[in-house]
């Protein structure tokens, strides 16, 4: 379930930056005494009004807590107790939750179902397109113990100072080891796409992906291996946003491997509105990766390399538990197989 935060105070973005710092850091400890007001209004140069609204922000999530006069460190903030607070944030872009988001909530179902397996609950943080990542992150992670990322880009993270154990789902950056990352396996579904369309005799071999790492590195892992099985470098067809390469001609003698179903989904498509009556995976050899067919209704059916997305989020949910209770331990990338489906 995602929770609604309550408004960040513009003016008092920097204070607040500032003690959620200390907080999470351990530096402030839980209990620890909070400067007198007056000095943290000269301290930022901020009117009093402005600090007091800063205050009452923190106390509405937790992070400080009234004890008469004084205002305290909560008890369940702060490094030393982050182990207490059994909680894990997950971060996905917004419009993966309304636009044919089956996978997604797949991965979201795995998270909860080890969370409440391990007492934990889920805080699922949308993240708008064009917003600012890392701010919206400093703003509602600090309570959490552990962090869980489903963007598939890769960017804004580095900027980021990952003060819990985080893991990434779909993104190919480790950030010099600062995070566990699990995704399908690029190399075993490069061997069964290789069988694949070796089995049907194909002469020519065209691979198409998305300008997105993890799809890039599924192609770049599929056409090595088959130029090693075969000799022959196969035709990359790389998608930009918003680009599509329809003067493609779909050849029956030619394979045809697309490094996600969304793509595939796309052409089928295309391809069924220019010829009415026929399909795309009727008249060409074709092959997807993720297995996303299988879980949209309104999916086109044919071949696919499926991975088991629940199992997806339990892994990963799993690898940050581990880091939670293992600070020390190093990350590590998993990789999860998937299997052939032709149904």
């Amino acid at each position: 379930m995602a929770f609604l935060l309550p408004p960040r105070p513009r003016k008092a973005a920097e204070l607040i930056q500032f003690l959620e710092g200390k907080i999470v850091s351990g530096q402030f400890p839980a209990g620890h005494r909070l400067p007198p007001l007056r000095q943290l209004q000269a301290d930022f140069h901020l009117s009093y009004s402005t600090v007091q609204r800063g205050i009452a922000y923190l106390c509405s999530r937790g992070l400080l807590e009234k004890s008469g006069r004084d205002i305290l460190i909560g008890r369940e903030s702060g490094g030393r107790t982050r182990k207490t607070i059994r909680q894990i944030a997950v971060y996905l872009l917004s419009y993966r939750l309304s636009q044919r988001a089956g996978l997604y909530l797949s991965v979201l179902q795995g998270i909860q179902q080890s969370a409440l397996e391990k007492g934990y609950s889920v805080l699922v943080d949308p993240l708008e397109p064009e917003s600012d990542h890392v701010a919206r992150i400093q703003e509602s992670a600090t309570r959490a113990s552990g962090i869980v990322l489903l963007l598939e880009y890769d960017s804004f993270i580095s900027e980021y100072p990952l003060l819990q154990p985080t893991v990434g789902v779909q993104m190919v950056q480790d950030f010099g080891g600062r995070i566990s990352l699990v995704d399908v396996d690029p190399l075993n579904a490069a061997e069964q796409a290789t069988a694949f369309f070796r089995q049907r005799g194909v002469k020519k071999m065209r691979v198409f992906a998305t300008q997105l790492p993890s799809y890039e590195i599924r192609a770049e892992i599929f056409m090595r291996r088959w130029r090693q099985e075969t000799g022959v470098m196969p035709e990359l067809f790389l998608h930009g946003r918003g680009e599509m390469h329809y003067e493609v001609e779909f050849a029956p003698d030619t394979g045809h491997f697309f490094t996600s179903d969304n793509l595939l989904q796309v052409y089928c498509d295309y391809y069924a509105g220019r010829f009415p009556g026929r399909t795309l995976p009727a008249d060409a050899c074709v092959l997807g990766v993720d297995g996303k067919r299988l879980l949209m209704s309104d999916f086109a059916t044919f071949p696919t390399i499926a991975v088991d997305w629940q199992e997806i989020g339990r892994a990963a949910f799993e690898e940050c538990f581990t880091l939670i209770e293992h600070p020390g331990r190093p990350r590590r990338r998993i990789w999860m197989p998937g299997t052939l489906r032709l149904d």
